[in-house]
């Protein structure tokens, strides 16, 4: 891991505070990483010749059925 040092305008600090600004960072470089993630899945679905939409699709579906029999079999029919 790399620490990088940044220079921010007092008036950054001032308006949202150092560990808010920190904090925000963070969750950005977070969001990224699980970006990066994300595109390397996508890439190996579509290299095995897969379709990333439909695989979507039925995992979508899997999951309302198993949610649905779990949770909501006195509720639904």
């Amino acid at each position: 891991m790399t620490t990088i040092q940044l220079q921010i305008s007092d008036d950054l600090i001032r308006a949202y505070g150092l560990e808010a600004l920190q904090q925000r960072l963070a969750k950005f470089l977070e969001w990224e990483r699980f970006y990066l993630s994300a595109k390397s899945v996508e890439e190996a679905v579509k290299d095995a010749g897969e379709d990333n939409d439909q695989l979507w699709a039925e995992a979508r579906k899997a999951a309302w059925s198993k949610f649905k029999e779990q949770q909501l079999k006195n509720v639904l029919p």
